[in-house]
């Protein structure tokens, strides 16, 4: 048994940093005092299984009741610092072991960890979306890949999809984070080599660079997302980038540096601390904790706050309870053991992959259904998918690789003890239906919603440019004003609604357009005047893009100047700025006599059969419906009765 100096060094020993490792060969292994392998495994802590449970139960509950839990996609954020915890603990132990950590090894235990079971379930999810799942399919292809390559959060962002809008959320949204966590994982490791190279050349200490490093980046990561939120805009952009949320999995990394041994003899990779500081750890735990689920609660994912410093705040607060659950300390760690929470938080990986293509597909196939009522369904499918892909798929291949896996299904199709029709019906699936199945679906997958097509076929049928404006000066007595005499701009809601305003004033002029903002407007509304082509009486349906402020409707009302009636819709929809351009509308009708509110919000909130399935966009009836609010406004002003409607609670 080896001995130890009076200063507590082994002999034969060279200090690297502050540690003091042994002068061993590498082709040796290192050994402990005891004679025994130096194992590179980190401690196995039950309690971490059980807050993976607690976050993957809040992301399922703000996915299938939101109302419940709107602060629930916090659970992502849990599951960031955990990841970059116990890859760097893992990294960090490697190297303790062995003085080396090699890519190649942790890449490979990366993918056996995801791929396997991430791949099954684009696979199986993609000809079900294809051809049971309706306008779930367009653009599934582009899914697909993006989400086999773990790129699926920039290819979210570069088509313009969201995450905060129910018509445009795609069916494998949810593999954006696991799209962020894979870059990730690229990354980090060869930054974590290139500082165990510096700190060893230089002779400085792990703790203080890897801290100092990882916090540094964290802020930077932290700041971009405030940097680049617009309040008012999509938020998806900074929710969704990699450059902008990664600071959970750094805060996760410097937890790791704190609290993981880098001394190759420690029997323990995250050395326990004494009895009253786990008290003191415990406590803080506990507040933090509550403190998390408090934000779970409250913080929804349309404040401002969110962005400007509560998505961090809540990885900071994660990273406080993970360390209470790392050193088993108070009630918090008590509550991570218990067995639903594990349970839930060994399968979690399978229920996050899982929960999200099952919903989405029930609210397809069932609109009209309450959401309590699919949310129970949804979980009750989820659940029992979830623990068959977490037995079946995910950990055996985690636990043996590929090729064991595949062995073992190879003895299961002769084997005399199993049913052997089951095995070959399960195999030749796997390998020749399932994949079979998805390629006709990729190679046959819709580019547009049966929304984005009606919309092109209402966009051809616009009028030819209006003819001049209508000059003449105003009758003493109003008169309701004729098709001809309007002039209708807006976005997308009013090219749905077309051929109803048509249908209401014969003659209108109307020019609609996806994507389209009322700043965008107006341009349009300076241009006709300029030209000559804006008539007196002018319908403005805008809101659902982006939002209307006071300055803009300001902006807008001087442009037109007094003498003309403006009529603009009250937007109807689930984005989160559409609240606040409601707020400023009103204001301005408030403002300006001129200005007249057409009470679309309340119409489509009163009866939302008037929607398409997007609940954003009117049917055929809906678009009557979009046109009559439009005639109410135009008569308050013939009779001189204006009335501004009250708040919508859409």
């Amino acid at each position: 048994m080896a001995t130890l100096s009076h200063n507590g060094q082994v002999p034969g020993t060279r200090r690297f940093g502050r540690f003091r490792r042994p002068r061993l060969p590498m082709t040796v292994e290192p050994q402990d005092l005891g004679g025994r392998p130096i194992g590179k495994k980190i401690r196995r802590v039950p309690g971490i299984d059980g807050l993976r449970g607690i976050a993957v139960l809040s992301v399922v509950i703000y996915h299938f009741a939101k109302p419940i839990l709107p602060g629930g996609y916090l659970g992502v954020d849990v599951f960031f610092v955990l990841s970059g915890f116990l890859i760097t603990s893992l990294l960090l132990r490697e190297y303790a072991a062995t003085l080396r950590i090699s890519l190649k090894d942790f890449w490979i235990r990366r993918l056996r960890r995801i791929l396997p079971a991430a791949t099954m379930v684009l696979l199986i999810v993609v000809p079900i979306a294809r051809w049971f799942g309706g306008n779930l399919a367009v653009g599934i292809d582009k899914q697909f890949w993006g989400s086999l390559f773990f790129v699926n959060n920039w290819v979210q962002i570069a088509n313009g999809n969201t995450y905060f809008g129910q018509d445009q959320v795609q069916i494998f949204a949810h593999y954006w984070s696991l799209a962020v966590e894979e870059q990730f994982y690229i990354i980090f490791p060869p930054l974590v080599v290139g500082l165990l190279w510096l700190i060893r050349y230089r002779g400085l200490k792990i703790r203080p660079v890897f801290g100092a490093v990882f916090v540094m980046l964290a802020l930077l990561s932290a700041w971009r997302m405030v940097a680049l939120f617009v309040p008012g805009e999509d938020p998806t952009r900074v929710y969704y980038g990699t450059d902008t949320h990664a600071f959970g999995l750094l805060i996760g990394a410097t937890l790791a540096t704190l609290l993981t041994s880098t001394n190759a003899r420690a029997h323990d990779s995250w050395p326990m601390p004494t009895r009253n500081s786990r008290r003191s750890i415990g406590f803080f735990g506990l507040l933090a904790f509550i403190a998390l689920m408090w934000l779970m609660v409250t913080m929804g994912d349309d404040l401002a706050v969110t962005y400007r410093g509560g998505l961090l705040g809540a990885s900071l607060l994660t990273a406080v309870v993970l360390g209470t659950v790392v050193f088993e300390a108070g009630p918090i760690s008590t509550l991570m053991r218990t067995l639903p929470l594990r349970w839930l938080g060994e399968r979690s990986f399978s229920l996050y992959l899982w929960h999200w293509p099952v919903i989405q597909l029930l609210h397809h196939w069932f609109p009209e259904k309450s959401w309590q009522l699919l949310a129970l369904f949804a979980l009750s499918l989820s659940l029992p998918v979830s623990a068959w892909s977490y037995r079946h798929i995910e950990t055996p291949i985690r636990r043996g690789g590929y090729v064991k896996a595949a062995r073992r299904q190879a003895k299961t199709l002769v084997s005399p003890d199993l049913n052997p029709v089951r095995a070959w019906i399960s195999t030749i699936a796997a390998v020749l239906v399932i994949p079979v199945a998805a390629t006709a679906a990729l190679a046959t997958a819709p580019d547009k919603t049966d929304i984005e097509q009606f919309l092109n076929s209402a966009a051809a049928k616009k009028d030819a440019p209006a003819q001049a404006a209508d000059t003449a000066p105003p009758k003493p007595v109003r008169e309701m004003p004729k098709g001809e005499q309007i002039s209708a701009i807006g976005d997308s809601v009013m090219l749905a609604s077309s051929d109803g305003l048509r249908a209401k004033f014969p003659g209108i002029y109307v020019d609609g357009e996806v994507s389209r903002a009322l700043v965008t407007g107006k341009g349009i509304l300076q241009y006709m005047i300029d030209n000559g082509t804006l008539d007196r009486f002018v319908v403005l349906g805008f809101g659902t893009n982006s939002q209307v402020d006071d300055e803009l409707m300001d902006e807008v009302m001087d442009v037109l100047g007094p003498d003309r009636v403006v009529v603009i819709t009250d937007p109807y929809g689930d984005r989160p700025w559409i609240p606040y351009s409601r707020e400023a509308i009103l204001a301005a009708a408030k403002r300006y006599d001129n200005l007249y509110v057409a009470p679309w919000c309340q119409a489509a909130a009163t009866d939302p059969l008037v929607l398409r399935d997007d609940g954003i966009h009117p049917t055929v009836e809906g678009a009557s419906v979009y046109a009559d609010t439009i005639y109410d406004a135009f008569l308050q002003w013939k009779k001189d009765d204006k009335k501004i409607p009250a708040q919508c609670g859409a």
